[in-house]
C-alpha cells in the first residue's frame, strides 16, 4: 500500500479504512475520487488501485458500487459520521507531513460533505486544525447534544473515554484535555490515566522548561492515583503511563534518581504487557529499557551497583526482539520504534538493516512532539554517519521499496 501512495500520509488512513470493511472501504473510496478525476498525484493513483484491488477481493460478495454521487448520498447517518471522523484524520495526518504530499485534495471536500450533513443532528464545539504554514481552518468536533456528567454511568464513561482516544489520536491535545479535566477529582483508573496521557503531551509541547516540568510532574501525581484506584481486574493504560511519567520524572531528578526508580519502570511496563499482549507501544517502551541497559557506560554500571546488589542489565538482542514485536503488531506505527531498531542493530554490527530503519524513521507522518524530534534525530544520524542527503534519503526509500514489492 506505501509503494501505491508514495509517501503520503494517506496510506495509513487508507488502512484504516479498510480495517472496518472492505465494502465500507470501496464506497469510502469511490465517493473521495468523486469530482476528482484530472488530478493525477501519487495519493489519487494510490486510492485508484487500491479501490481497484477491493473490487477484485470481493466482487462477489458485495453490493455493487453507486455509479453517481446521488445514489451515495443515501447512505444513513452512522456511515455519514463514520466517514467524517476518517476524512477528519486525513487532513489531521497531512497537516504535519514532512514531505507535503497532499491528500486534502481528496479529503477535504468530503469531510465537509458529512460535516454539512451532521450539523443539524449533533452540538458542535469549536476546533482549530492548520491547513500549511499560517492559515488555520475553524471546525467542530461532534459530541452528543445530550449531556451527562454523571460518570458512574458505564454509558457515559465508555462515550467519554472514546471522544477522548479519538482526539488524542488525532493529536488534538487542548481538546482532549477539554474533555478530560473535569474527571481530575474521579476514582476511575481509565479516566485517569487518560488524564495524565494528555497532561504529558502538553509538557512535551510547553516550550517554557519550567512549565514542562511542572506538567510533568502533574501528570505523574494523577497517574499515582490512577493506580490506587486500579481496579481489581486490573488497568493496562494505568501500569504503562506510570511506567513512562515515572521514568520521565525521575529523570528530571537525576541520573541517580532515573537508575534507583528503573525496575520500578520495567515492573510496571511488564504488568501492563500482561494485561495487553498486544500493544505495540508498550512493546516498544520495554524495547528502549532494554536498549538503554544494554547500553549503559561504565560509569552509569557503577552508579547501578549503588541501588541495585545485583544491577538490572539487557542485551541488544532482548532489545531488539521487543522492537521486533511491536513492529509485528502495528506496523509503521511509531517512527521512535524504527529509530530504536536502528540504533540496535547497529551496535549488532548489522548496519544495512540499521540504515533502512534509520530511512522509515526519517519518512514517516509528522504528528506528534515525540514524531518531530525523532524525523530530525533520523536525518541527523542518516547524513553523519551515512553521508546522505535528504535527496538520496529518498532514493534510497524508493529503491527499499522495489526491493520489497518483488
Amino acid at each position: 500500500l506505501q509503494s501505491w501512495t508514495g509517501m503520503d500520509c494517506g496510506c495509513y488512513t487508507l488502512i484504516e479504512i479498510i480495517e472496518s470493511g472492505s465494502d465500507y472501504a470501496r464506497k469510502t473510496l469511490k465517493l473521495a475520487l468523486d469530482g476528482n478525476n484530472n488530478l493525477k498525484n501519487s495519493s489519487l493513483q494510490g486510492a485508484r488501485k487500491l479501490l481497484v484491488e477491493l473490487n477484485k477481493i470481493e466482487e462477489n460478495n458485495c453490493d455493487i458500487l453507486p455509479s453517481d454521487t446521488d445514489e451515495i448520498e443515501e447512505i444513513n447517518e452512522i456511515q455519514n459520521l463514520k466517514r467524517m471522523r476518517i476524512f477528519h484524520k486525513i487532513l489531521l495526518s497531512n497537516n504535519f507531513a514532512p514531505h507535503k504530499l497532499r491528500f486534502h485534495s481528496i479529503a477535504r471536500p468530503a469531510f465537509f460533505k458529512y460535516y454539512q450533513q451532521q450539523q443539524s443532528q449533533w452540538k458542535f464545539s469549536n476546533i482549530f486544525l492548520g491547513f500549511g504554514g499560517t492559515g488555520l481552518l475553524s471546525i467542530s468536533w461532534f459530541t452528543s447534544s445530550k449531556k451527562d456528567n454523571d460518570e458512574n454511568n458505564d454509558a457515559n464513561v465508555d462515550k467519554i473515554i472514546r471522544d477522548a482516544d479519538i482526539l488524542y489520536n488525532a493529536y488534538l491535545i487542548d481538546n482532549a484535555y477539554g474533555i478530560l479535566r473535569r474527571y481530575r477529582s474521579s476514582e476511575n483508573s481509565e479516566l485517569l490515566w487518560r488524564l495524565a496521557r494528555v497532561i504529558c503531551e502538553q509538557g512535551k509541547q510547553s516550550k517554557n522548561v519550567e512549565e514542562k516540568n511542572r506538567l510533568f510532574r502533574e501528570a505523574f501525581e494523577i497517574i499515582e492515583k490512577a493506580l490506587k484506584c486500579e481496579p481489581a481486574k486490573g488497568s493496562f493504560g494505568t501500569h504503562k503511563w506510570y511506567a513512562i511519567l515515572l521514568n520521565i520524572v525521575s529523570e528530571l531528578d537525576g541520573d541517580k534518581a532515573q537508575l534507583s526508580k528503573a525496575v520500578e519502570v520495567r515492573n510496571h511496563f511488564e504488568r501492563a504487557l500482561e494485561l495487553d499482549p498486544l500493544d505495540a507501544t508498550t512493546w516498544h517502551s520495554l524495547g528502549v529499557w532494554h536498549y538503554s541497559f544494554a547500553n549503559l557506560s561504565t560509569s552509569q554500571r557503577f552508579l547501578a551497583g549503588i541501588f541495585y546488589s545485583r544491577p538490572p542489565n539487557s542485551t541488544y538482542v532482548e532489545a531488539l526482539r521487543h522492537f521486533e514485536n511491536a513492529e509485528a503488531i502495528k506496523p509503521g506505527f511509531y517512527s521512535a520504534n524504527n529509530y530504536y531498531m536502528g540504533l540496535t542493530l547497529e551496535q549488532m554490527n548489522r548496519h544495512d538493516e540499521a540504515k533502512v530503519q534509520f530511512i522509515l524513521a526519517f519518512i514517516a507522518p509528522v504528528i506528534s512532539m515525540d514524531d518531530g524530534e525523532i524525523h530530525k534525530k533520523a536525518f541527523d544520524h542518516l547524513h553523519k554517519k551515512y553521508k546522505l542527503t535528504r535527496e538520496q534519503i529518498m532514493e534510497e526509500h524508493g529503491k527499499n521499496s522495489k526491493t520489497f514489492n518483488k
